[in-house]
């Protein structure tokens, strides 16, 4: 799983520098950030209606951070597993962060509210899948922190 990546050496020469298999379990930590994110909305709105978290702007930034942390995570997600679970809308999470970070001067509250209502719950379980451990593609070789990962992911 090792490939080459180009490397500039600060003068004409470019060396090839292996990338190692690291990056599986960076995948595993960008998916603990979007079920720990996925917690934390949910504990923000937990008995909270539609209208007061509305009109309450402290809550909606903390969703909107989380959201945001959410499509950040996802866009370190590697095609294979994003191929691998094609149930979870991984280009809409991202496009939702993207227009609430870049267009945030025009965003719907009822679509976000929605989304971190009813998507989220739904995404975070299926992260938590994506990384289900005893065939997934998180199961690296001498990736020890790999299986406490896992644990972690089912709870």
């Amino acid at each position: 799983m090792w490939s080459p990546k180009k490397v500039s050496t600060g003068s004409s020469a470019t060396r090839f520098l292996p990338t190692p298999r690291c990056c599986m379990q960076r995948e595993g930590l960008y998916l603990v950030d979007i079920v720990e994110a996925a917690r934390k909305i949910a504990s923000y709105l937990e008995g909270v209606s539609p209208e007061v978290w509305a009109a309450d702007s402290m809550r909606r930034d903390a969703v909107i951070w989380q959201l945001s942390i959410i499509g950040e995570a996802v866009g370190g997600i590697s095609d294979e597993t994003r191929a691998s679970t094609p149930e979870i809308p991984w280009k809409l999470i991202r496009g939702l962060r993207n227009n609430v970070v870049h267009r945030y001067f025009s965003v719907d509250w009822k679509i976000v509210h929605s989304a971190a209502t009813v998507n989220v719950p739904v995404g975070a379980a299926s992260a938590r899948s994506a990384s289900a451990c005893p065939s997934g593609s998180l199961q690296a070789p001498g990736a020890r922190g790999i299986t406490r990962l896992c644990r972690f992911l089912r709870r």
